[in-house]
């Protein structure tokens, strides 16, 4: 699942505002959650730009100051970057951490939606090749469907993976009988589709237990008018 990221330079006011240098601050946004700090140089309200977020001008301090701000947000990117290569979990806090050299939880930290968004892209492209549009869409539906249980029944936006156990895949199911009123052999191809990508991420050692291991998928004979 793809996260909101925004890096933004300003000038840090005091709140007397006597003093004509005043320090530039970098704010760093991850999902709604940012962290702050003082990038170490100073600039006059009168040479800040607000619009391109760098000092106006180009003298050899302003010049000296905007190399500095591209490069430290350069930095925040390729931090992001890393993270994202290293299967960590991409927070403010994280991306500032391994910039200023600090050390970052070695945990790999993946989500429910992730994983799942993850399978479905690639998925998308073997549609035509390997797989029918029409599966495509019913993955689609089922990623929905998880989507609106883990609102429902967690009150968040998404879960993390080592977090799907057993409770989760029953509790699903009830919720899909019950609130989504679906019948039932079309709620078992729902967890069926789930337990494909559980394995997926037992494979790739991002859960170290099974919870299907312990859940069988018993779809019911139905008996059609010819």
């Amino acid at each position: 699942m793809k996260k909101t990221f925004k890096v933004l330079f300003y000038l840090k006011k005091s709140r007397t505002e006597k003093e004509r240098r005043f320090p530039i601050y970098s704010r760093l946004t991850v999902d709604g959650k940012r962290v702050e700090w003082n990038t170490q140089r100073m600039c006059t309200i009168e040479q800040w730009s607000t619009q391109s977020c760098r000092v106006s001008g180009t003298s050899k301090e302003a010049k000296a100051i905007n190399a500095w701000l591209e490069q430290l947000n350069a930095k925040l990117y390729e931090a992001q970057r890393e993270l994202l290569a290293s299967g960590k979990e991409v927070t403010a806090k994280a991306i500032r951490s391994l910039y200023n050299g600090e050390p970052v939880d070695d945990t790999p930290t993946h989500t429910v939606l992730e994983v799942y968004q993850y399978h479905n892209d690639q998925f998308a492209t073997l549609v035509g090749k390997e797989f029918a549009k029409g599966t495509l869409k019913k993955y689609k539906t089922a990623y929905k469907s998880i989507e609106e249980f883990i609102k429902h029944q967690y009150k968040i936006n998404d879960l993390p993976i080592d977090q799907l156990n057993h409770q989760f895949i029953t509790e699903y199911e009830y919720y899909l009988k019950t609130v989504k009123n679906i019948q039932h052999n079309t709620a078992m191809g729902m967890i069926k589709k789930l337990k494909k990508i559980v394995r997926q991420c037992v494979a790739n050692d991002w859960l170290m237990k099974d919870p299907f291991m312990a859940y069988k998928v018993k779809t019911r004979e139905t008996n059609r008018a010819y």
